[in-house]
């Protein structure tokens, strides 16, 4: 049984990491002047955006894609020059953020770790949790693993998986008396590069460029497109991600807001759930109307939302989505998987 966790930002803000796009704006907006205009200007008009209320930045990545209409491809190397600042002050403020924290993790910290992914489906409906269950139980072919795919730029995760992935998780006896475990695989596959290693930022494809004129300067799309970036690097990121994602018999999606630009991610997954009525799909949703036992309609409406957001981004039939709703399972706000709060569990370095 292979299980394959896909961690966004969410994950590193619940630990205390300062890593939204809001609390970044507030940081790179107030630096220091840059000597070239066109940068100010840049920075003018995220700033005004924020303080006006509007989404147009509520994405950086989504926003870069629009504000290519600001420019043409004579003038696109100003446009570079706004994307190598941001790009540049992003990376300073994401490290800044990461050195407030130790690089070990609390015994308490470790515990609770591999205890919540111990029982990552243990949140969910009695029905499933005896799917999953029983799908374990009957898995007496090979050990389970957990990999994780990491989508963020720092290495807290890192951090916390190569701690907790010393001992095996789980171990069970199948009725033949075999002993099987339950385990991490402690490199992390960071599919955008990170920090210390070719970050990779922007869209995820030509259609979330505005200005179309642009996409004739092979600078700027071999920037500026994520897949093309990582190509140029001559980075496996997105080959080990997909093959990682292939080779999944479950699939769990953490912190991960589902936006945009990350869409041929959740392209492929949605095929990949199509493909094999075996394999599984949790989603751990975070939201602010989380349902009850006493709520029967919101408990259903918050699934069938967050199944949408997910199956938009695929191409397949009304008919394909009802088939694989049921395999499509929701945990709201989790309460254990990946809780991890640094400030309490890392005694901060003086």
């Amino acid at each position: 049984m292979k299980i394959t966790f896909l961690v966004g930002n969410g994950f590193d803000i619940s630990c205390g990491i300062n890593s939204s796009y809001r609390s970044f704006y507030n940081w790179y907006c107030k630096q220091r002047e840059s000597d070239k205009e066109h940068i100010n200007s840049f920075r003018s008009a995220i700033d005004g955006c924020i303080k006006e209320g509007k989404k147009d930045w509520a994405d950086f990545e989504i926003g870069m894609g629009k504000y290519t209409e600001n420019f043409t491809p004579k003038t696109v190397q100003q446009f570079i020059d706004c994307y190598i600042d941001a790009h540049e002050k992003l990376m300073e403020y994401l490290e800044l953020e990461t050195k407030r924290f130790s690089t070990v993790l609390s015994p308490e910290g470790i515990t609770k770790l591999r205890l919540g992914l111990n029982e990552f489906y243990s949140e969910l409906r009695p029905s499933e949790v005896e799917l999953f269950t029983s799908a374990f139980s009957g898995d007496i072919t090979s050990d389970s693993t957990i990999q994780f795919l990491s989508f963020n730029y720092t290495d807290i995760l890192d951090r916390c998986i190569s701690q907790a992935a010393k001992e095996p998780l789980r171990v069970w006896r199948d009725p033949a008396n075999r002993q099987h475990s339950f385990s991490i695989i402690p490199s992390v596959i960071h599919v955008h590069g990170k920090v210390s290693r070719f970050p990779v930022f922007g869209v995820d494809n030509e259609n979330q460029i505005a200005n179309k004129e642009l996409l004739s300067v092979p600078d700027f799309t071999k920037l500026m497109i994520k897949p093309k970036n990582v190509e140029e690097m001559g980075e496996f990121w997105h080959r080990d991600s997909e093959r990682c994602i292939d080779n999944s018999n479950i699939i769990c999606v953490f912190g991960m807001s589902l936006g945009e630009t990350d869409s041929i991610w959740f392209e492929k997954i949605m095929e990949w759930l199509e493909a094999d009525g075996s394999r599984q799909l949790i989603l751990y949703w975070q939201t602010n109307t989380p349902s009850n036992n006493t709520n029967p309609w919101l408990a259903m409406n918050n699934r069938r939302q967050a199944r949408k957001r997910i199956t938009d981004y695929s191409d397949l039939t009304n008919e394909s989505i009802e088939a694989i709703n049921n395999r499509i399972h929701i945990i709201e706000n989790t309460n254990k998987v990946l809780r991890i709060k640094l400030k309490e569990a890392i005694t901060e370095e003086s």
